[in-house]
């Protein structure tokens, strides 16, 4: 499992189960809060995502609508190493004028969880925020892709306290 990556060979099959427990707070303190969310489908094809990343791109314009995008760490992309999916991603992220906020996937440690992947992807990043660190995207050499991404394969240092968490399916 290679994500971006031009020599990746698809995805793999992990698993895993993860809770995130939402609550109201009558302040935000050192609580998490999240400050927007969004569902979009391009309905494309039943196996494949769009190829301009339509879907993706209109769901990261929706959340970032507010947003200074000087303010992430980083985004966490599905990033499953398979090519359709990478290559939509890049494209929607190049879009939405994200290619230089750094980028993440944790696919390469545990592999696709299915089921438990966006929730335990966002409960890591989460983590890596809270000790100001963005973690690589492990098995990322060389950019496969069509659109360059300023993908994290070491593990970086930040101090910025926001990031996007995107998730992509199809069908």
């Amino acid at each position: 499992c290679k994500p971006f990556d031009e020599d990746r060979n698809g995805l793999n099959i992990g698993e895993a189960a993860a809770t995130i427990i939402y609550g109201r707070a009558d302040s935000v303190g050192d609580n998490w809060i999240v400050a927007e969310g969004a569902i979009r489908n391009d309905a494309s094809h039943i196996s494949c995502p769009s190829k301009k990343g339509d879907g993706s791109y209109r769901a990261l314009r929706y959340v970032l609508k507010d947003e200074n995008i000087d303010n992430l760490a980083f985004v966490n992309v599905h990033g499953t190493s398979t090519l359709y999916n990478d290559e939509m991603e890049s494209v929607a992220l190049t879009r939405a004028g994200l290619k230089d906020v750094p980028v993440n996937t944790l696919k390469g440690y545990y592999g696709h969880t299915m089921g438990a992947a966006g929730i335990l992807e966002t409960i890591l990043s989460m983590a890596s925020i809270d000790d100001n660190t963005i973690l690589a995207t492990r098995g990322y050499e060389n950019c496969g892709v069509s659109c360059p991404l300023n993908i994290t394969n070491y593990n970086r240092t930040s101090d910025k306290k926001h990031f996007v968490k995107l998730i992509s399916g199809f069908g």
